[in-house]
Order: C-alpha cells, then structure tokens, then sequence
C-alpha cells in the first residue's frame, strides 16, 4: 500500500475533533483525586512505581527533577485502548519545562500549545504547562498521536502526563526499531528507517483544489514532479483543511533544501512564523493560515522523494 509521512497540524485538530485528548495536568498534584477519577472512568492503575517507565518506547525521559511516583493506567475510546502515564517530580531544575520542551522536539514532537502560565488565587503558586504530541497512527476514521504534556510550579514541583493510544491493527508506534506490522521506508540518502504512516491513497482529488491559498503558501519544490493525492475539507466549523502529495524525482536533501529557503523567505515576507524539524519537515503560520510541508523518501512510490503541504485556512 502507497504511503507517506505527514505531520501536518490538520492530525493536531483531527485528533482534537476526535477528543482524544489529556485533562489531568491541573489535579496532577492530588494522588487522592486522581484515582477516584480514575476509577469513576473505568480506568486499571497499573500500581505506583519511582522509575522512568520502561515500556514507552522513544519519548525522551524527563531528567530535570527527582521522580516522587508514577502511575500507570489504561482506559478503551471507541476502540483503540490508550496507556496513560503520569510521572511526578519535586525538586525540578530551572528551565527545565523549556529543556525538556526542547528534548522532545528533538525526538520528532511538535508543540501543540504554546507554554500556558497559571496563577493559582488560593495559594499564589504559579504553573507552567507545556503540550506536545507527535503522529503515531490511523484507522479508517481517525488519526492518532501520542500526546505528551508537562507542568512545572514556582515550588519546584511538576509532573509528565503521557498518553499513548494503541493500534488495534498493530504497528505504527514511534519506536524506530524494526516492529513487525509497521511500514518500513529506508530514505534514499541517509539510509535511516523513517516509519511512513499516512495512506495518500485516500485523497480523492487529482488536482490542487481550486481555491487554495497559492497567495499565502506558495507550493514550490515541486517542479517536474506529479500530484499523486489531493484533498479539500472542511473542518467542522473549524476551518479548511488542503493536502496535496507530490512525487518529484529529486533528492530529499535537494527538495527540503529548496523547499526550506523558499518557505522561509515567504514567511519573513508575509510577516508569518517559520520553524524547521530535522529540516524535512517545516511548519509556521501565516495570518489565520497553518501549514506544514513534510519532505520524505518517495521510493516505495516509484519516485525519490514525496512531498505532503499540508495548509489550514482557521475559521474566524
């Protein structure tokens, strides 16, 4: 099956419309109130233990703090079962929420919220929340990331809430290794494992949709190549969504080269944000526009590289 890598924000906003989402960071502090929650959603505790869990494949350990507990835990919606971990700390290091941040985009995570500062008017202790996730897989309806979120306070004390959904089908987790069930692309030039995980078989479409923002984010990179998939939807009153997935017969470090330049300097122009990752993937936002170009090996589909742009116009 012809597949390619996307880790455009459209999964952000699709996974957030499935409501697959983390709600215990600011009760992460009360053991007590944790687990009734817990047990009023159905939810196995896996027990308490003082040791990073080993059992979460590559997401980066939280190495600023020492570790007071962990809970474990794991709950069923619709379907697809999701492990959750919840890591708490005392004596956090300073700059460890922006550490830890950067540790995570390292490993392929994007921020799916900015930092979030909280006062509390009780007690004045101030908390910081950070989110990030990463794509992770998808089913016939809906698409997976494994979400990691963590908090830090002004007393030093914080927690690593982590939420990890299952394939039902098997495979498609973030573990690089070679897991049976799982996609294996190797890129042409650096001759790395890079998991594929979206099918572009289902983009309906054999053209750029009509009334894409060419004006906003130009698709460039691409010359000479085809258009093997294109999409337009609407997003549930939250806005449009276009993908379009091209094949080009150029290398991906001459494509994503190009293709970071251009996107760049449109951005400085258009007074938007660029931001690089592992410079194959590229995202920013321009006005009420999101986008995210993805650059990947293209040989499992008959090209040397596959590129996926990624845009959403935000409803106003």
């Amino acid at each position: 099956m012809k597949k390619i890598m996307i880790m455009g924000l459209v999964l952000i906003l699709l996974l957030g419309i499935a409501g697959c989402g983390n709600s215990d960071q600011t009760n992460s502090n009360d053991s007590s109130s944790d687990g009734q929650n817990s047990a009023a959603n159905g939810v196995t505790n896996g027990g308490n233990t003082q040791q990073w869990p080993t059992d979460i494949g590559n997401i980066p350990e939280f190495t600023y703090g020492d570790i007071d507990r962990v809970e474990k835990a794991s709950e069923m919606y619709d379907g697809v079962k999701f492990l959750e971990y919840h890591i708490y700390y005392t004596n956090i290091k300073d700059g460890a929420g922006d550490k830890y941040s950067s540790d995570l985009e390292n490993a392929g995570f994007r921020e799916s919220q900015p930092p979030m500062e909280n006062e509390s008017s009780i007690n004045g202790v101030t908390t910081i929340e950070y989110g990030h996730d990463i794509f992770t897989f998808e089913t016939e309806d809906t698409i997976y990331n494994i979400n990691v979120d963590h908090w830090i306070n002004s007393d030093n004390n914080g927690a690593v809430n982590i939420d990890i959904p299952v394939n039902p089908e098997g495979g498609g987790s973030m573990d690089n290794n070679n897991t049976e069930g799982s996609d294996e692309v190797v890129d042409s030039d650096t001759g790395d494992n890079d998991s594929s995980g979206f099918n572009w078989n289902t983009l309906s479409d054999s053209e750029i949709p009509k009334d894409y923002p060419h004006d906003i984010v130009p698709i460039v990179g691409v010359d000479g190549g085809d258009i093997l998939g294109a999409s337009r939807q609407e997003m549930g009153g939250m806005g449009v969504s276009y993908v379009i997935v091209f094949g080009v017969n150029d290398s991906v470090a001459n494509v994503s080269d190009k293709i970071g330049k251009e996107l760049k300097q449109n951005a400085s122009n258009a007074g938007g944000t660029f931001n690089s990752l592992s410079n194959q993937v590229f995202m920013g936002k321009i006005d009420n526009y999101e986008y995210t170009v993805a650059i990947g090996d293209g040989k499992a589909d008959g090209y040397t590289t596959t590129v996926d742009y990624t845009v959403i116009h935000l409803a106003e």
